[in-house]
């Protein structure tokens, strides 16, 4: 695993655990060593601040008591949206 003051990285099983501590570029090499002669894979991960988020919402007036789902969006300085979770 390279470049880990960007993040705190824990392995658990069959998932990895990032903990963004800074932006930046993280780079992640991953290999099973119980399988002798098995391929590595590396994976990038661009940790970013949001910088805009966007709101919308399917109508702009609500009666008191009532409930609207509001869908939010995030980009970072890029453009590059965030995912859903």
């Amino acid at each position: 695993m390279d470049n880990l003051d960007f993040a705190d990285v824990v392995h658990l099983e069959r998932e990895i655990l990032v903990t963004p501590k800074q932006t930046g570029l993280l780079e992640l090499k991953i290999e099973d060593i119980e399988v002798p002669g098995s391929e590595a894979c590396k994976v990038q991960v661009l940790i970013s601040d949001i910088e805009k988020i966007l709101l919308w919402s399917p109508r702009s007036l609500i009666e008191q008591g009532d409930d609207m789902k509001l869908m939010v969006s995030a980009f970072d300085s890029n453009g590059n949206d965030f995912d859903i979770d």
